[in-house]
């Protein structure tokens, strides 16, 4: 381990360019931030100074998972996720395949964000699309319903982050999979038509759990490992009752009655038997995350074309305003001159008027001399008068 003195942030390398397990990471890996640099895996603490940088691990062609000391697995795939792209916004993507989205926002309370696989970050309102590999967060007492294109429906309360790791549904087959990795908070979901075409075709993974859900409802809690991940089976809209099975490495619990609950904290732990809830009880622990919980739709949202960074939208409507604002300003300076000009023919117009009034008022001839008349002549003497004699 070395201190890095500039930001006082300790770092720790590890190799990790050809392990399949990397062991005995510490207990805040799993709430860490993640990023990339180069074939490198960072992550930092957000509550120390601590910093781990896994050497090379982006150099593995299947990524290692990671067990912390406390015993929470973390998948490749996920970490990847989480670590975001190489660069934001430059994804690599082959040019003619067009990003559809699996789902949309359907209710929204307070501020729930998105981050894009291309590490692009956009805040959520009614109506927006969700794709596959999206990080959804919710911030403070935000909360948010969402409705994918299979019609499953599912709810992420306060506190809550999930990752949208994958959906695949071709409705005019039936087949399918959905997997959700749902990091931490209270959630609830209604299974859709993906569930319904295998046993494991749709699976909800929390730090300590692996969940298969066979067609039903759903209410839950996540948290890292050392923390109670509780699951609730609920009775569906219709009146009748799935199945989920809940399993880790400590073993496997299926639950199915209403209300049956099972609490797991490690993921090495096996999961207890299942003990059942009042509807009070389950109004108590998961009460915002039912109470926004989409009902089944009749109709599935249609998948749509990713919209462009948050970003780029807001540059597009400053320029468009800047035309705005300057097809404006030459409207306004038009207008000056026109006024102007005006200006200049009324000024033209007052001036000739008041020379034809002047010639108006003037009598034909004044100002000339009469005609004979002359300066008057100086008078001299009397006639007959001289000058006084000396």
């Amino acid at each position: 381990m070395f201190t890095d003195q500039t930001h006082n942030i300790h770092n720790k390398s590890i190799f990790a360019g050809s392990p399949n397990l990397i062991k005995d990471l510490p207990e805040w890996f799993p709430k860490a931030n993640f990023h990339r640099s180069s074939s490198d895996l960072i992550a930092k603490s957000s509550s120390n100074n601590e910093q781990i940088i896994l050497v090379d691990y982006f150099s593995n062609f299947d990524l290692p998972s990671v067990l912390t000391s406390n015993g929470l697995l973390l998948n490749g795939s996920l970490l990847s996720t989480l670590a975001g792209p190489v660069s934001i916004g430059k994804y690599a993507q082959a040019a003619e395949t067009e990003v559809l989205s699996i789902g949309e926002v359907t209710s929204i309370n307070g501020t729930v964000k998105a981050t894009r696989i291309d590490g692009n970050i956009f805040e959520l309102s009614i109506g927006d699309p969700v794709f596959q590999g999206d990080t959804i967060e919710t911030t403070g007492n935000g909360s948010v319903g969402l409705v994918f294109i299979d019609k499953t429906t599912f709810s992420l309360s306060e506190g809550g982050k999930m990752v949208l790791d994958e959906l695949v549904y071709d409705p005019s087959t039936g087949n399918g999979s959905m997997t959700v990795d749902m990091l931490e908070g209270a959630f609830s979901f209604i299974s859709g038509e993906v569930a319904k075409t295998g046993p494991d075709a749709m699976q909800l993974k929390t730090p300590v759990v692996t969940m298969g859900i066979r067609g039903t409802t759903v209410a839950g809690k996540a948290a890292v490992e050392g923390n109670d991940n509780s699951f609730t089976l609920l009775q569906d809209a219709d009146g009748g009752v799935g199945q989920i099975s809940v399993s880790n490495d400590g073993g496997t619990q299926v639950l199915s009655q209403v209300g049956a609950t099972t609490v797991v904290s490690s993921f090495t732990a096996p999961p207890p038997q299942p003990v059942i809830l009042s509807a009070a009880q389950i109004q108590a622990n998961y009460g915002t995350a039912l109470n926004v919980l989409p009902p089944t739709p009749a109709v599935a949202p249609q998948p749509q074309s990713a919209p462009p960074p948050q970003e780029e939208a807001q540059e597009e409507a400053t320029q468009e305003e800047a035309e705005e604002d300057s097809d404006e300003d030459s409207e306004d300076e038009g207008n000056e001159d026109v006024s102007e000009e005006s200006d200049g023919e009324s000024d033209n117009e007052e001036t000739q008027s008041e020379e034809g009034l002047l010639d108006e008022e003037t009598p034909e001839g004044e100002g000339e001399a009469l005609e004979g008349e002359g300066p008057p002549e100086e008078e001299g003497p009397p006639e007959g008068e001289g000058p006084p004699e000396g």
